[in-house]
């Protein structure tokens, strides 16, 4: 028996809101073994430095003490991902009202967005074809392209854990010392959440 058309589309957002669903529980489900690599990169680098200038060994040393406490930053990158779930659609509605005031951007704030740009820049080289494969899919069962602040998008999600690492008070030493080893997990990640999404459609 047909569909009809608007029960239809109903249910095709529906089913781009679950593969959302599951794009954020996939990336939350993996960003614990991340947080592993992270530190068995680390402790290599603490056995057997390359340079061995204090500043490295201070480096390193605040390293170490903020990876002991790693669940914290795990608990707000969670809780960042799953907000977007919530807040997407809403901040995406806020940024079409016209700016009648100017708003105070923090220089932190204006650097983890910076940050984040080039992490997703250099993560789109090896996403590019799966994030465009679910960003069509999705957009042909809402009948829009993503939004700017939907978290199926790499520059959304990755904003949204270095949001999380200043939530964690860490470091940008820190995350500077780990930026190639977190490129080289969060691309892992990510493909494998994309890939995720990628079945589910064709299921």
């Amino acid at each position: 028996m047909a569909v009809a058309p608007s029960n239809q589309r109903i249910w095709q957002k529906k089913l781009a809101r679950q593969a959302r669903l599951r794009f954020v529980g996939s990336l939350c489900a993996g960003l614990p073994e991340v947080v592993v690599q992270m530190q068995a990169v680390l402790n290599q680098m603490l056995a057997k430095p390359e340079d061995d200038s204090v500043h490295l060994h201070l480096a390193l040393t605040a390293a170490a003490k903020e990876f002991e406490n790693r669940q914290v930053w795990l608990d707000a990158a969670n809780r960042r991902l799953r907000q977007s779930l919530l807040t997407g659609d809403e901040a995406a509605a806020r940024a079409t009202v016209p700016v009648t005031s100017f708003e105070l951007v923090t220089d932190e704030a204006m650097e983890g967005k910076i940050i984040a740009s080039r992490l997703t820049a250099q993560m789109m080289e090896e996403l590019g074809s799966s994030f465009d494969g679910v960003r069509r899919v999705t957009q042909f069962l809402e009948g829009q392209d993503l939004l700017a602040t939907d978290v199926l998008r790499p520059d959304t999600w990755c904003l949204r854990l270095i949001e999380a690492w200043e939530d964690a008070k860490w470091e940008r030493g820190t995350l500077t010392l780990m930026r190639d080893c977190l490129l080289e997990q969060l691309g892992q990640l990510g493909r494998k959440a994309y890939e995720g999404i990628e079945r589910f459609y064709e299921e």
